[in-house]
C-alpha cells in the first residue's frame, strides 16, 4: 500500500535479473542517466549482479525479504521496467504500483496495461482477491 512518505528521486528496479524481463535494457538506460541514482533489489544471473555492482549510479542490494519490499517500494518514486517479451502480469511492477511508484516501462506489461484500464481502487481490490477468485476458477474447471 502507499504509505504517503516522502520519497527520494531514484528510480528502482526489481525481480529477477533476465535478459528477457529487460535487465540489460535497465543496465543501458542506468549508463545513458550517469546523473540520475538508481536502486536495485534484485537476484538472478550473476554476471548481471557483477555489472550492476561496477555502475557508479547503482547502489545493488541484491535480495531483499519480501516484508521489507513494502518499504523499498515506498521510499522511492519510480520504478523502471522494460521487458523483452510480453509478462501476462508482472508481480513487481504490481506490488510498486500499489505502494504508489510510477512505472517506466513499456506495452509488454500485462498488470500496467489492466491498472490503466480500471485504475488504482479496483486494480487493489482485484490483487486483494486474486487467490480465492484463481482457485474459484480452477475448482469450476474440474
Amino acid at each position: 500500500f502507499n504509505q504517503g512518505i516522502e520519497r527520494s528521486a531514484d528510480s528502482i528496479y526489481t525481480g529477477f535479473m533476465h535478459e528477457l524481463k529487460g535487465t540489460k535494457n535497465f543496465i543501458e538506460h542506468a549508463l545513458d542517466n550517469p546523473h540520475e541514482n538508481f536502486k536495485v533489489a534484485a537476484w538472478g544471473d550473476r554476471i548481471f549482479e557483477f555489472i550492476m555492482k561496477k555502475l557508479d549510479n547503482v547502489q545493488f542490494y541484491g535480495s531483499i525479504p519480501f516484508s521489507e519490499m513494502p518499504s523499498f517500494y515506498n521510499s522511492n518514486k519510480s520504478m523502471f521496467y522494460r521487458p523483452e517479451f510480453y509478462e501476462p502480469f508482472c508481480r513487481s511492477v504490481g506490488e510498486a504500483i500499489l505502494c504508489g511508484v510510477k512505472i517506466i516501462g513499456n506495452d509488454k506489461i500485462g498488470c500496467l496495461h489492466y491498472f490503466n484500464e480500471v485504475g488504482i481502487d479496483k486494480f487493489r481490490e482485484e490483487c486483494a482477491n486474486a487467490p480465492k477468485n484463481f482457485w474459484r476458477v480452477i475448482n469450476e474447471s474440474i
